[in-house]
């Protein structure tokens, strides 16, 4: 048995990483940050798996604006994981695309299990960005060839000692479908406020590449961190 746990593990690689604070303000299209280190297109059939932290300087109380961690293929848009410009909350968007599952406007709040006071008025549990709150977001793909593929979202998910995939709350947990093709990685902000502060960028192969190996305790993880607020009631 430690045989197999071993060479399962030796087989989860962090793909990419980039973990100095990159703010961004207004930067239009953004720029690449991988520089073709990592890619997947149509015919991709395997899973990666994305984390970042943010520290958000525009929040609720500087909308509107936008701000995401964005896949980008042929120049074109794909999937951006932040907070939507139609959005108050931490959301997924989808610039130009007919994905499974999402609204008109384009994009979906994310699941949060400690939801603002207003979202529960509404029966829901999103979380907006508030200046000095930070919060971790992890993200995987399952690429599917020639289709739409599967993307989960974890807001600030339990990354401590013990933690792993399976034992993340469904509370805090998002899913859908998406065109998730990509060949850069470019983080943006357009909009009012001071932008976002991005910081712990990686991709990886297995989502315990991101735990904690110390030997701190179970359970005192990223997941614990995040702070229940209020969005303005007119902008749910």
């Amino acid at each position: 048995m430690p045989v197999l746990i071993s060479a399962f593990q030796a087989r989860a690689v962090i793909l990419w990483s980039n973990f100095d604070p990159l703010t961004v303000n207004n930067d239009g299209p953004g720029t690449d940050l991988l520089g073709g280190a990592v890619k997947r297109d149509e015919a991709a059939n395997d899973t990666l798996y994305f984390k970042f932290r943010v520290e958000p300087i525009s929040d609720e109380t500087t909308e509107p604006y936008f701000a995401a961690l964005e896949l980008y293929e042929d120049d074109a848009e794909r999937l951006g994981v932040g907070n939507a410009l139609d959005a108050w909350a931490y959301s997924a968007f989808f610039p130009g695309a007919q994905s499974s599952g999402v609204p008109p406007a384009g994009y979906l709040d994310l699941h949060s299990a400690r939801p603002d006071p207003d979202a529960l008025a509404h029966l829901a549990n999103y979380q907006c960005p508030r200046r000095g709150e930070t919060a971790t977001i992890v993200f995987k793909i399952q690429y599917v060839a020639n289709g739409e593929d599967l993307v989960t979202v974890w807001l600030n998910p339990d990354l401590g000692p013990g933690a792993n995939e399976i034992s993340q709350p469904e509370a805090l947990t998002t899913r859908f479908n998406a065109h998730a093709a990509f060949d850069e990685l470019r983080l943006r902000h357009g909009g009012n406020g001071g932008g976002w502060t991005f910081s712990d960028l990686a991709i990886a192969t297995a989502f315990n590449d991101y735990v904690d190996s110390s030997s701190a305790q179970p359970g005192s993880g990223e997941g614990t961190a995040a702070r229940a607020g209020e969005c303005d009631p007119a902008n749910p």
